[in-house]
C-alpha cells in the first residue's frame, strides 16, 4: 500500500510543471506610448496613475501602472526598451537597480504586419510621407 501511493506522488509531481502555458522567459519590449490613467467617462485622470503601452512580440499590451512617491514620471520613457515576463494577467518588468514591478493587463491588440513594417520603417527612418 505504501509503495503504491508513492508511486502515485511521483507521477503527479510533475503535472503542474507539465500543465503550465505562461512562458516563464523574459522577452523584450518597448514602451511605445503613455497616458494619464482615466477614471471613467467623465471623470479626471487619476493622480500618478498612468496607462502603458507596451509592444512585445507582435502584441501591443495596455499595462496599468501606479507612480510611487518620489520616482520620476514615466512620461519620459516612451521608446525605453527593456526585459518583461508576459503572464495570463498581468506584466512583470524587470527592474536592475530594484525589485520587480508586476502590473496588471488592460488589454491586448495583435499587431498586423503593416503596422510592424510602418514602425520599423518609422524606427530606420525611411518612411516617406506626402504632403
Amino acid at each position: 500500500m505504501c509503495k503504491m501511493i508513492t508511486v502515485m506522488i511521483l507521477w503527479t509531481l510533475p503535472l503542474p510543471a507539465i500543465s503550465q502555458s505562461v512562458s516563464s522567459r523574459y522577452r523584450p519590449g518597448t514602451i511605445m506610448d503613455i497616458r494619464a490613467h482615466l477614471a471613467g467617462p467623465g471623470k479626471n485622470a487619476l493622480p500618478r496613475t498612468h496607462d502603458i503601452s507596451l509592444k512585445v512580440d507582435g502584441t501591443l499590451y495596455v499595462v496599468l501602472y501606479t507612480q510611487r512617491p518620489g520616482t520620476i514620471s514615466p512620461g519620459y520613457r516612451t521608446g525605453l526598451d527593456l526585459l518583461v515576463l508576459v503572464g495570463r494577467y498581468t506584466i512583470t518588468f524587470n527592474h536592475k537597480l530594484g525589485p520587480s514591478r508586476e502590473l496588471p493587463i488592460l488589454s491586448c491588440t495583435t499587431i498586423s504586419d503593416a503596422t510592424r513594417q510602418y514602425h520599423l520603417h518609422r524606427k530606420q527612418g525611411r518612411l516617406q510621407t506626402h504632403v
